[in-house]
């Protein structure tokens, strides 16, 4: 190192170099804290805008919502009257008994072989409640169905359950048969397998 020393320092002059030295590093600190905090600001802006676009959103999805069904909701009332006046008309078919079906199983072998469509059977134990004697009946319905495995369709109608057929009204058997068909054809159910080989 080569110092040239021609004069003696002011001591002054030492005091501002070394204030001046002192404030360029606070001020660099300062300008990196500064900078850091515009970034943090920013993805705080951009937060705060992709917030606000969600709640726009979500506002919309709302208004949507009650949009779409004010319709469906004000037909609910009448709907229940309809429904209401077919079962009462139904049980006097009946001497005035309603039914309970309740859907105890369900077995079936829908294998996904080479075909798009084939024939599976398909049982199903009902038990039936007469609500106003407390009698109980289980019904069996079996037979091969058509179905179309790879598209995790079935077709089944009313003549399947036609042994419920003068024991619980028509209403209920179209009920039930949607219900099943339902059922069958709900990926979530996983009725359709694989075949192995």
């Amino acid at each position: 190192m080569y110092m040239f020393i021609t004069r003696p320092k002011n001591k002054y002059q030492a005091e501002i170099d070394s204030g001046a030295k002192e404030f360029r590093e606070d001020h660099q600190e300062l300008i990196e804290e500064h900078e850091r905090g515009e970034k943090i600001l920013a993805n705080i802006e951009k937060f705060k805008a992709e917030h606000e676009a969600r709640s726009k959103k979500l506002a919309e999805l709302w208004t949507g919502f009650e949009e779409k069904m004010s319709d469906p909701a004000s037909k609910v009332e009448s709907e229940d009257e309809n429904i209401d006046s077919m079962i009462a008309e139904a049980a006097k078919e009946f001497d005035g008994a309603t039914f309970e079906v309740d859907v105890d199983s369900v077995i079936s072998n829908f294998y996904k072989r080479c075909e798009s469509r084939s024939l599976a059977e398909l049982e199903i134990i009902l038990k039936i409640t007469n609500q106003k004697t407390d009698e109980r009946e289980e019904i069996e319905c079996r037979e091969e169905i058509t179905i179309y495995p790879y598209d995790g369709q079935v077709e089944l109608d009313e003549g399947f359950f036609s042994a419920l057929k003068g024991k619980i009204p028509t209403w209920q058997i179209q009920a039930v048969c949607a219900e099943v068909k339902e059922y069958l054809e709900d990926p979530e159910n996983e009725r359709f397998w694989d075949m192995e080989f």
